[in-house]
């Protein structure tokens, strides 16, 4: 199951119920045949996800004014309950500090919220201490406990022969709940997972992940390290950074895909529990939502939820303002520069040496911007290659919103370009 690649899912089934969050929801499907080429796989989601979705419809509930619920509702515990054969999730429960939501395992149902309720405990909680069981989920209110024999206990108490549960929930899933946009998301998300993979690299006009690889391969010859910064070197390169693919149905996001990885970082190395990092308990995605959230509660003045040939994407020039409320938004206050800064040398080797990040927006750096778009990365190291007849290569370290592990751009390419340093 993906472990990261599912924010469209979440944000499409809350538009499901909430038309606010319909980020990316058009028409019906209009007839458009992918749907039958998609898995089970390609069309659930996971439990962090769901505990996100449960989050959404808490907020959108509290809006309504008709709940016990408020702003200091959250998850502590979300359960995976599985179809009769104790194998495929159907749906996950989440538990709340007030109440419970059932989140649907699969993206094509009609809604994605089953059952909840504000003041109620889970009703798997009937069940006792669930231990090494399972739950069985059919419908609503259909539940079961999975001893692992070939018979399941009901709430009541009866027992059932495993192969006589019928999983209501399957024949509600249909191809008219999928639009189109969703099925193309999840179709071509699909391909490119596979193709950022095993990316074209070190040479001329393509990734550059080993700048010693990269020289040898346009140069010609050897260049050894002459100098290094990377203050983050312990921390953040043994986690995966985020990359515009794990959220589906936005567009020209590259902005807060690196907002997100910003935040990530400080997390991590600053092992903040409110931040997802290793250990932590939120998941990734709700750094990309609580971002979306700051631009929605500012009117969308940060970032258009649009493809760049329509207009689409952030606004650079007020992006430091994005920078610094997207943080707040997870408690922490950082200071960006009040003015843009250009990449110079000695700007980069200062940022990098003092362990600041810099929000960069590329527009001449290949193969990022051969769309003829900008693009923006996070730059947080630095380091300068020198061959023999003292000529230098420097280049800086980026997450770039494409690649999981780090890349790497020359800074001669960045010279029309402009970023925003973030400090700590």
């Amino acid at each position: 199951m993906k472990s990261l690649s599912v924010l469209l899912a979440l944000v499409m089934l809350i538009a499901a119920v909430f038309p606010n969050y319909a980020l990316a929801a058009d028409s019906p499907n209009d007839g458009i045949d992918l749907y039958s080429t998609l898995t089970d796989e390609d069309l659930s989601i996971n439990a962090e996800v769901a505990t996100c979705v449960a989050e959404l419809f808490v907020k959108d509930m509290i809006a309504t004014g008709t709940t016990v619920w408020d702003e200091d509702t959250e998850p502590v515990n979300t359960v995976t309950m599985y179809d009769e054969t104790g194998e495929t999730p159907t749906a996950y429960s989440v538990e709340l500090t007030k109440g419970y939501v059932v989140v649907s395992a699969f993206v094509d149902m009609p809604s994605p919220i089953l059952e909840w309720s504000d003041e109620s405990e889970p009703k798997i909680s009937e069940f006792g201490e669930i231990g090494a069981r399972k739950i069985i989920y059919a419908n609503a209110l259909g539940y079961y406990v999975d001893d692992g024999d070939s018979t399941l206990t009901t709430l009541d108490g009866m027992d059932v022969r495993r192969n006589e549960v019928e999983i209501e929930l399957t024949e509600m899933r249909s191809f008219a709940n999928v639009s189109k946009k969703l099925q193309m998301d999840l179709f071509v998300n699909r391909a490119a997972e596979k193709d950022i993979a095993m990316p074209l690299a070190n040479d001329k006009g393509q990734l550059i992940t080993d700048p010693y690889e990269y020289a040898r391969n346009v140069y010609g010859e050897d260049f050894k390290n002459t100098l290094w910064y990377n203050e983050w070197q312990k921390n953040n390169e043994k986690y995966d950074f985020a990359i515009t693919t794990d959220f589906w149905g936005v567009d020209s996001h590259c902005g807060p895909t690196a907002i997100t990885n910003m935040i990530m970082m400080y997390g991590e190395r600053y092992n903040d529990d409110g931040i997802p990092h290793e250990g932590s308990i939120l998941p990734l995605q709700a750094i990309f939502l609580g971002i979306i959230q700051v631009n929605d509660a500012a009117g969308k003045i940060y970032y258009t939820n649009k493809s760049a040939k329509d207009g689409g994407g952030t606004k650079f020039s007020n992006s430091n303002e994005f920078i610094r409320k997207s943080f707040k938004k997870f408690g922490v206050t950082v200071s960006v520069s009040s003015s843009s800064l250009t990449p110079t040398t000695s700007n980069v080797q200062y940022a990098t040496k003092y362990g600041k990040l810099m929000y960069i927006s590329l527009s001449n750096c290949s193969p990022y911007t051969d769309s003829g778009y900008k693009h923006a990365v996070v730059g947080y190291a630095f380091c300068r290659l020198t061959n023999d007849a003292g000529s230098n290569l420097s280049f800086v370290k980026v997450c770039d919103g494409w690649s999981k592990t780090p890349t790497y751009v020359l800074l001669a390419s960045l010279s029309k370009d402009r970023y925003w340093e973030v400090s700590f």
